[in-house]
């Protein structure tokens, strides 16, 4: 990644965009965002991002509310503190654990949901 390379800002919608790509996620550590390349193998950073206002709100929402998806991303991208990189997808089938109904038809009214 260049230094010099200005942070692109990400709105909701975007954001939205990202988290359906089922090899990309957002990972927060900190003050720092990225997309990450996500798979069985790889989690390479693909780009430092900032998120809109909007966007972080709701990312932060959602997540709370079991919508999207937040876990330990696994290992640090900056920081030296441990555990502290968090990352957000979609829910996936199971693999993540079950949405209730009502959870899964706010996701899915948002199109954040990836078909039952």
């Amino acid at each position: 990644m260049s230094e010099n390379k200005e942070i692109r800002k990400i709105s909701f919608e975007e954001l939205k965009e990202i988290l359906r790509d089922p090899f990309r996620v957002i990972v927060e550590e900190g003050n720092t965002t990225h997309i990450c390349e996500y798979g069985q193998e790889t989690n390479k950073v693909l780009e430092l991002v900032s998120l809109s206002s909007e966007a972080h709100k709701l990312i932060k929402h959602l997540s709370n509310n079991n919508i999207i998806y937040k876990s330990k991303w696994g290992r640090n991208i900056v920081s030296e503190l441990p555990d502290f990189a968090m990352f957000y997808d979609i829910h996936r089938g199971d693999i993540y654990g079950k949405q209730t109904d009502d959870e899964y038809e706010i996701a899915a009214s948002l199109q954040l949901a990836e078909a039952r």
